[in-house]
C-alpha cells in the first residue's frame, strides 16, 4: 500500500514537513540550482560597478521629504515578516524559514540605516546601542531558527535514531 505525503502529514501533524527537496520532478527543465547560481552571480557582479559609481556620485547629504514614511514602512515590513513567521511556525510549516530570513534581512537593513543616518553624538550612540542590544541579536536568532528548520530531524534530536514513518492504521487495526 502506498501512503501519500498528505496522509502521513495528516497522521503525524505535529512534525514539521521534512520532505526531500533534492528531487526535481520536471525532467525537461533543468533544476533551478543549475541555472540559479549563474543568475545570482550575475546579479552580484552587476552590483559591483553600480556600487562603485554610487560611492562617487551621491551627495554626502540629502533632504528626504518622506522620511517618516520610509522608516514607518520599513518597521511595518519587519513587523509583517515577524507576524508571518509566527503564524507559519505556529502551523509547524517549514516555509517559516523564508519569512525568518526576510525578517532578519530587514532587521539588518534597519540597523544599518539607523546607524548610518543618525546624527553625531547621542543619536548615533543610541542607534549603535539599539543595533547591538536588540536588532542584531534578534536578526541572528531569526537566521539561526531558519537554519534549524532545514536540519534533518535526527540531527535535531541526536538521542533518537532515525524515525521511520508508519502508514496510518485503518479502522479496526
Amino acid at each position: 500500500m502506498t501512503t501519500s505525503h498528505d496522509q502521513l502529514a495528516a497522521h503525524y501533524g505535529d512534525t514539521i514537513d521534512n520532505r526531500d527537496t533534492g528531487a526535481w520532478d520536471e525532467p525537461s527543465t533543468p533544476p533551478p540550482w543549475q541555472w540559479g547560481a549563474a543568475i545570482a552571480a550575475a546579479m552580484a557582479a552587476s552590483l559591483v560597478p553600480w556600487t562603485a559609481w554610487l560611492s562617487f556620485s551621491l551627495p554626502p547629504t540629502a533632504l528626504a521629504y518622506h522620511w517618516s514614511v520610509a522608516w514607518t514602512g520599513l518597521d511595518a515590513a519587519i513587523a509583517g515578516c515577524g507576524i508571518t513567521s509566527a503564524v507559519l511556525l505556529g502551523r509547524r510549516n517549514q516555509q517559516a524559514s523564508l519569512s525568518l530570513v526576510a525578517t532578519a534581512t530587514l532587521m539588518l537593513t534597519d540597523s544599518w540605516f539607523d546607524v548610518c543616518t543618525a546624527a553625531p553624538g547621542r543619536d548615533v550612540a543610541l542607534a549603535v546601542a539599539e543595533a547591538v542590544l536588540a536588532e542584531l541579536p534578534l536578526a541572528a536568532a531569526a537566521l539561526w531558527l531558519a537554519g534549524r528548520l532545514h536540519e534533518p530531524a535526527r540531527s535535531r534530536h541526536p538521542h533518537q535514531g532515525p524515525q521511520q514513518p508508519q502508514p496510518p492504521r485503518g479502522p479496526g487495526e
